[in-house]
């Protein structure tokens, strides 16, 4: 697997993994916020160790949710 095909399943994987933590975050008619930044924060970490950047990583956050990336005030 060449290096572009490896990030590109990284952002694939981790746009999977933003989302289910986005709707993990989801409890009935309200979304807890403080849990979505804890989950961000860990599948971060877990994104830099496989070779994700941080840059990267944000991009995608604010790419699945716009309105909820504004609220994170990082």
């Amino acid at each position: 697997m060449d290096n572009e095909s490896f990030h590109d399943g990284l952002i694939r994987q981790y746009v999977d993994e933003i989302r289910e933590a986005y709707i993990e975050c989801e409890h009935k008619d309200k979304f807890n916020i403080e849990e979505y930044k804890g989950k961000l924060n860990k599948l971060l970490h877990s994104a830099k160790v496989e070779g994700l950047s941080a840059d990267d990583f944000w991009n995608l956050v604010e790419e699945q949710d716009s309105e909820i990336f504004s609220k994170l005030n990082l």
